[in-house]
């Protein structure tokens, strides 16, 4: 179930008001974003939809009362067919998905009505059935409140707690979240650890397959994945009689605990909602998810809050509160509405056609979320054009092809400078000076941002082309104020890859491929079977197949540099970045490299350079 409309009258907050939660052709819009300066009433909405699932909207309410309330619904299919066949609903005309629930809390008589379209007109009854209990199945809402302790009380046991229960009631996220998502974590580690041995046992002399391993905790992992790609979630260990949950970030370990409050955040919250991801259908209400969160997380928290709340069979509807101009203000934002709050003098709450907040400028805001003040103030002295790419790693790559084209007398007129950085996680002692945490999405808001206001010498952004905001660029494309962008293209030894690819598909198989000094090396997607199983030795295995099912031809290939392992559980992956590092050093055997792959892509630089 899923919300069209909200009307509000005589609320003792928000007084009188209309909420439309459908885009332009009239569809239901499954992420809304109600943004406003604090005290707007932004957080009373979510409460009002929270009370309205809980049955609470009742004329004896305190927090409710004298007031009307019309909530318009829009069914699925089976939710459709089911209510109909409900005793208490009795409506048995009701021809389309859509109705509304009238709710009068001045009145105890006629208190709640449903007005539907039953086939010639739009007709209102009495009826009582959504504030029964056997009606909350059809109207659940799950609620993250800003109210988190952050700290975890100690953990010594196991307990039953499991993922995917079936919900009876809404959701309302508490202040020992922290403790409830711990030990959650915990008991499902547990039981999947009893299910693998279990596994073992019932099949002697065989190697588990991937596919029996932490099937609980992969969703957490992978999540927490998406936000942090440098700390890993390590697991569950027996630490001094507690059980301590892990993280890994450059081979350093730290209990859940000793994370920041950001960090938590993510893990606490995000775990809220990842614990009923396939059983829960109800709408999902999140209050000012950008608390305690860097900027540039901030860019981030809408779309992995879409990951969680999307399972194979259903996607839930988002209703959040914000007024981070971070996430108002992101390029990258889509599919979603954003309905703006505003108060006048008088204290009077209404919706604002204006989306813009603090007046603050995409160069103000790119300035703030991404500290490029520092290279900002150089790009005046700097004569040269500046390349700016889409991973931390990839200027590595194409500052070697360059010198390597120089090297045999070509492209020597190609006097450029590339943005030199890393991640604010590498610790590294020849690490770059700059720490940018950059992504597809960050790139394209910078060069937006960057094309706002005048630029010297020309700023160039490269980007993958295995991401829809890269394929925009498949033709060069002029920003404004010297700023450009462009994606790479499959290289002449390639077939016309359909995905699109990452920097790495520029080399030859044959030097992608190789063994690294420490006997790793990169995997491509069609190396392995359906199963993940790698067709030259089915000792080894990907362990997440599912991510593959889509990429097994060489027109649709990907690059995989982790989670390969053998039998013995050992990893075999390579990382993209050791990769990078070996070419950039010239490690044997990466000292004798074939970059023909990359001449397109200095010719396409050289287009941009000398077009003025």
């Amino acid at each position: 179930m899923k919300i069209r409309k909200l009307t509000i009258k005589n609320d003792y907050v928000l007084g009188n008001m209309e909420l439309d939660f459908t885009n332009e052709d009239g569809k239901v819009v499954n992420t809304i974003i109600l943004a406003g300066e604090n005290g707007v009433g932004k957080t009373r909405i979510l409460d009002l939809i929270h009370n309205f699932s809980n049955h609470n909207l009742r004329p004896n309410s305190t927090h409710f009362k004298n007031a009307i309330y019309e909530f318009e619904i829009e069914l699925n299919e089976d939710e459709f067919n089911s209510i109909k066949t409900e005793n208490d609903f009795r409506i048995i005309n009701l021809i389309e998905n859509k109705f509304t629930v009238y709710l009068d809390t001045s009145s105890e008589n006629n208190y709640s009505k449903i007005k539907y379209y039953n086939g010639t007109e739009i007709i209102s009854v009495d009826n009582y059935f959504f504030i029964l209990n056997n009606s909350k199945k059809y109207f659940q809402t799950t609620y993250s409140t800003t109210q988190i302790n952050f700290n975890v009380n100690e953990i010594s046991s196991v307990t039953a707690k499991e993922i995917d229960e079936q919900l009876k009631d809404s959701l309302k996220q508490t202040e020992n979240i922290s403790t409830e998502i711990a030990q959650l974590l915990i008991d499902i580690d547990s039981s999947d650890n009893s299910d693998l041995a279990r596994w073992v046992e019932e099949n002697p002399g065989l190697a588990p397959p991937r596919e029996v391993k932490k099937i609980r905790t992969k969703r957490f992992k992978n999540a927490f994945d998406f936000m942090f790609p440098c700390k890993k979630f390590d697991g569950i260990k027996n630490i001094s009689g507690n059980k301590e949950i892990l993280f890994t970030e450059n081979q350093k370990k730290m209990t859940i605990n000793q994370l920041s409050s950001g960090e938590k955040q993510i893990v606490f919250r995000g775990g809220f909602l990842l614990r009923n991801q396939n059983s829960n259908k109800g709408i999902i209400l999140i209050d000012e998810p950008e608390i305690s969160l860097h900027p540039t997380w901030q860019m981030k928290i809408v779309e992995f809050f879409k990951i969680l709340c999307k399972s194979e069979q259903y996607t839930n509807q988002i209703i959040l509160t914000t007024h981070s101009p971070f996430i108002l203000h992101n390029e990258t934002r889509a599919n979603d509405k954003v309905i703006t709050l505003k108060k006048d003098y008088s204290g009077n709450i209404s919706v604002s056609d204006e989306k813009k907040f603090f007046n603050w400028t995409n160069e103000e805001i790119i300035k703030e979320a991404f500290n490029i003040d520092y290279f900002l103030n150089q790009l005046p002295n700097n004569k040269k054009p500046l390349i700016i790419t889409e991973g931390k790693t990839d200027w590595k790559h194409f500052k070697t092809a360059l010198e390597f084209f120089k090297s045999k007398d070509l492209f020597l007129d190609l006097d450029i400078n590339f943005l030199e950085y890393t991640d604010s996680n590498d610790k590294s002692k020849d690490a770059p000076s700059i720490k940018l945490n950059m992504s597809v999405s960050e790139l394209n808001t910078i060069l937006l941002s960057l094309s706002k206001f005048s630029q010297n010498n020309k700023i160039i952004g490269i980007f993958d082309s295995d991401h829809s905001i890269g394929k925009k660029y498949l033709t060069f494309e002029h920003l404004g104020n010297n700023v450009f962008a462009f994606c790479i293209n499959d290289p002449s030894h390639r077939k016309k890859n359909t995905e699109g690819i990452s920097v790495e598909l520029l080399y030859y198989d044959s030097d992608l491929l190789q063994t690294s000094p420490c006997e790793r090396r990169l995997y491509l997607s069609n190396e392995f079977s359906k199963k993940g199983r790698f067709l030259k030795d089915t000792d080894i295995c990907y362990e997440n197949s599912s991510k593959i099912s889509k990429h097994l031809e060489e027109t649709t290939q990907k690059i995989i540099d982790t989670d390969v392992s053998n039998s013995k559980d050992q990893s075999l992956a390579l990382s993209k970045s050791d990769f990078a590092n070996y070419i950039y050093k010239k490690t044997p055997p990466f000292d004798n490299i074939n970059f023909e792959g990359f001449k397109d892509l200095f010719i396409q630089l050289q287009n941009i350079i000398n077009n003025n």
